[in-house]
Formats: C-alpha cells, sequence, structure tokens
C-alpha cells in the first residue's frame, strides 16, 4: 500500500537523512526547513514516508505519531487516490525527473483540504536517497477558483439565456465571448471567431458606424447607443457597447421589424398629414360655402316672408280665409327653412372654438340655464332636480350648449298634462365625469336610440312637436368634439335618461 511507513520505527531525523557535513552545518540546514513555508516529505523507494518537516504537521494537522496509527492512502481523497498512485509509481521509475499535481489531503480536523506538490525524484542521489515532496495548502485558491468558475457559469447562463446578442472584445479587438444569440443573428459560429480579431471577421466597411463608435467607446471611455443597418444580412440592429479596462462589451439585437414598421408609420403620417391638409381645405371650403349659403338663402327667405307679410295686410279684405291660410303656411315654412339654415350653419361650426380651457362651476351653469328657460318653466310647473355637481376644466360654451339642449329637449318632449320633473346629476369617472340628464317625459323606443343622433332625423311630425331635427345631432357632435360620447336609455310613456362624458383635462 503507498505512503505505508514502517510500524515498527518512528520517522528518522534530520541527521539520520543528512549524515555529511558539520554538525553546526546539519543544524542551520534543519532549521531552515523546519520553519519553511511550505511541507516537505521525503518518501524511500517504496513510497514509505521517511521524514517530514514541522511545516508538513502545521498544514495537514497530523502529528509523527498520528500518521503511524493510519494507512497513510487513507488519507487521500477516494477520486484523487488511483491517478495519484500512478503518478507516484511513474514518478518512481524516473530518476531525477520533477513533477507537480494538486490532490485533496484529509486534515485531521476531518475535513479535506487541497495541497499542491512539487515531487522530485532524487533515489539515484547517495546524499538524498528519496522522493522529495514540497507541498503547501492551496484550499483558498482553489475555492476562490471553484466560486470563479461558479460565477462564470451562471455569468454564461443569463448571458446564453438573454434574447439579445452579446460579445466582448479585448483592448486588442480579440473575440473573447460570444453568445448564441450573436451566432443566430450574425450567422457566425462561436467556434469560428473566438480568439480572432473582430474586425478581420467583420470588415469596417460593412459596419462603418460600429467601427466609428467602438473605437469612440475605448478612446472616451463612455458607454454609446447607436442603430446600424447590416446590408449583408438585410437587417437593423440597435447596438449598446459599454467599455472596460478589459475591452468592450457589446449588446444588440434585431430590430429589422421595427424599422420597417416605423417607415410605414411615417408613411401613414405623410399620408395622414396629407390628408390632414386636404381636409383642412375643404373644411374652410365647407365653412365658406355654409356661411355663404346662409346668408345668400336667408335674403331670399327674408323677402319672400316680408312681401307675404305686406300681401296679407295690403289685400286683407280682398282674401278669403282660404289665401289667408296659405299664406300662413308659406310665411311659417319660410321660417322654418331660415331655422333650419341657422342650425345647418351651427353643425358646420361646431369643433371650430375658440374658447381657452377653464374652470367651470358645473353647479352655477346649470343654474344659468335654468333662468334662460325660467319662463318656460313656469308655464309647464317643471321643477328641476341638481345633484351635488363638480367644478372642471374645461370648454364652458360647448359644455353649456349640451346641457342646454338636453334640458330643452326634456321640455319639449314633456307628457301632456303631467308636469315636467328633470333630474341632473354626475358621477365620477377615470378620465372626467359622466353626467346624466333624466325626465319623466313621453319615452323614446329601444330602436330609435341611434336614429335620433342622426342630422334631420325626426319622431314626430311638425305639427305635432316643432323642431328641425338637428337638436341631438349637434349635441352629440359637440360631445364627441370634446373627447367623450354619449347616450340614452328610455321607456315609452316613463321618461328618459341622456348619459354623456366630460373630460377634466386638469387630470
Amino acid at each position: 500500500m503507498p505512503f505505508k511507513e514502517k510500524s515498527e520505527c518512528s520517522f528518522t531525523t534530520c541527521e539520520s537523512i543528512f549524515p555529511f557535513g558539520k554538525k553546526d552545518n546539519i543544524l542551520r540546514f534543519a532549521k531552515i526547513i523546519e520553519n519553511s513555508f511550505e511541507g516537505i516529505t521525503l518518501l524511500n523507494k517504496d513510497l514509505q514516508i521517511i521524514y517530514r518537516t514541522n511545516s508538513a504537521e502545521r498544514i495537514s494537522g497530523w502529528a509523527d505519531s498520528d500518521l503511524l496509527l493510519h494507512e497513510i492512502d487513507r488519507l487521500i481523497h477516494p477520486s484523487d487516490r488511483s491517478w495519484l498512485v500512478i503518478f507516484l509509481a511513474e514518478l518512481r521509475n524516473t530518476p531525477g525527473q520533477s513533477k507537480i499535481c494538486c490532490f485533496r489531503l484529509k486534515h485531521k480536523n476531518g475535513n479535506f483540504i487541497w495541497v499542491e506538490c512539487v515531487f522530485t525524484n532524487s533515489l539515484n542521489e547517495p546524499e538524498i536517497a528519496a522522493i522529495v515532496c514540497n507541498f503547501r495548502d492551496i484550499t483558498a485558491r482553489k475555492n476562490a477558483e471553484s466560486a470563479s468558475a461558479l460565477a462564470l457559469q451562471d455569468r454564461n447562463m443569463i448571458l446564453e439565456s438573454i434574447d439579445d446578442a452579446f460579445f466582448i472584445l479585448d483592448t486588442s479587438w480579440q473575440v473573447k465571448y460570444w453568445n448564441k444569440t450573436a451566432e443566430k443573428l450574425l450567422g457566425t459560429p462561436r467556434n469560428a471567431i473566438l480568439n480572432q480579431n473582430f474586425w478581420d471577421v467583420f470588415s469596417s466597411d460593412l459596419l462603418p458606424k460600429s467601427h466609428f463608435w467602438y473605437h469612440e467607446a475605448f478612446k472616451s471611455n463612455q458607454a454609446v447607443k447607436f442603430e446600424e443597418y447590416y446590408s449583408a444580412f438585410e437587417k437593423w440592429f440597435d447596438i449598446n457597447a459599454y467599455p472596460s479596462e478589459g475591452g468592450l462589451s457589446v449588446l444588440f439585437k434585431d430590430i429589422t421589424e421595427r424599422k420597417i414598421f416605423d417607415a410605414k408609420l411615417n408613411d401613414l403620417n405623410e399620408n395622414l398629414n396629407e390628408r390632414a391638409k386636404e381636409l383642412a381645405l375643404a373644411n374652410a371650403e365647407l365653412e365658406q360655402f355654409a356661411y355663404v349659403a346662409s346668408h345668400d338663402l336667408q335674403e331670399p327667405l327674408r323677402m319672400v316672408t316680408s312681401f307675404l307679410c305686406q300681401l296679407e295686410k295690403k289685400y286683407a279684405d280682398r282674401i278669403d280665409q282660404k289665401g289667408k291660410q296659405y299664406i300662413y303656411f308659406a310665411v311659417d315654412g319660410a321660417r322654418r327653412m331660415r331655422q333650419i339654415i341657422l342650425n345647418l350653419l351651427e353643425f358646420s361650426r361646431v369643433g371650430r372654438t375658440e374658447d381657452n380651457l377653464e374652470e367651470v362651476d358645473m353647479k352655477k351653469l346649470v343654474n344659468e340655464i335654468r333662468l334662460l328657460f325660467h319662463r318656460q318653466m313656469k308655464e309647464l310647473k317643471a321643477v328641476v332636480t341638481v345633484a351635488d355637481m363638480p367644478t372642471i376644466v374645461s370648454y364652458k360654451t360647448p359644455v353649456r350648449q349640451v346641457i342646454q339642449n338636453l334640458v330643452s329637449n326634456c321640455l319639449k318632449y314633456h307628457s301632456p298634462g303631467i308636469a315636467p320633473r328633470i333630474k341632473i346629476k354626475s358621477t365620477t369617472i377615470s378620465a372626467g365625469y359622466r353626467f346624466a340628464i333624466s325626465d319623466n317625459g313621453i319615452g323614446i323606443e329601444p330602436e330609435n336610440f341611434e336614429k335620433i343622433f342622426s342630422i334631420f332625423q325626426r319622431l314626430h311630425q311638425f305639427d305635432e312637436l316643432p323642431g328641425t331635427g338637428m337638436g341631438l345631432a349637434i349635441t352629440k357632435k359637440i360631445v364627441e368634439n370634446l373627447g367623450g360620447k354619449i347616450w340614452v336609455e328610455s321607456k315609452v310613456g316613463k321618461g328618459t335618461t341622456f348619459y354623456f362624458t366630460v373630460i377634466n383635462h386638469n387630470k
């Protein structure tokens, strides 16, 4: 069994091993080796320990007397035992040769320590006649190496798992790391580029921006970010380079799809801008047309109304009752036509308000509208109930017009013989407020909920209820122009509730 000492004798002394020279020289030499940082052990040709220094005991924890009770090879880690036997057997057959190896040795405390040994075959030297083993404890170094290897393994695992491509260059542009995503995106296997000069593989002519910015990163010692088109693969890359004392770390990803999307989006924006210009021009022309039309159409209507009234006044004694009725119908029709023209003009102007955002006290605003309808409400004995109203930041004039139109609608479509009951309340929502205006009027059939918001859509004959059929269309356009929406809930004979939302620009 290797490393097995003679059980019937103790370890030899330094003088018996080196019986040469003067006694004081021997003692001086013994003192030097006994106090050496490294442990020293001598083995005979049978690989038995014949001498150990004090430092050997300090490193291993085993005293000479302890070793006499153990088979020495049992102190070697099982994983190292077989190859170490072969290693020493080969060394024994090569006189004068030195070999280095590392193995695990069981310390007296029960733990295994790593030792680095230099074995020198001096069996053929008469003055020594032994295999000299100089060894030292390298456990701390091995633990550090293991920790470093584990950290490196963790780092590599992270870098291999990320979706972005990653590589590392040293200060001489040698590629020191190249992850799988880099292999995929650049079509270059790791084994074909590791330890190669990056610019020998990727010409600076193909990647001019990378060449410039990588050098700039080294020069300024500042991280750089840029985009570059790689024509060889027809791809766009978003690239980040981070300099350090050891080199350059580069993180990049394929943004080709984003670039294509951006290009399409730019084209779309250009088309939209052109379309917006065309619409602005068309709107300006439409506004001019509406103004001219309203002015030019109202003038003949005024003339028709005026002359009919003059005709009725001057020839009243000659016109029979039937003729007077015809004159009334003609005048009434002219007035209705004038109101339609005015409503059309109002509809065309919605959204071109020059109002500024301001704080609007909704309770005060509702009270102002109540005063506006005071006479009509008094005649109908209408009651308006207003819940707590918020103060919002919006455009006052269009908001006022919406509420005014809806309250007017509630008064107009009241149930005959029943005093109108109108309730106005608000609810907080994420973007602002939802307002509800309810009445106890005649109600609306569900199939007409959408129809009533369309221009010129009336549910009643003019002789039943007057109007142009544009009030709710104008209201809807105002609400939507303010970024909100409007809808209705109703039951015939029970009443109607109009809901609309208003954005609070203070949020």
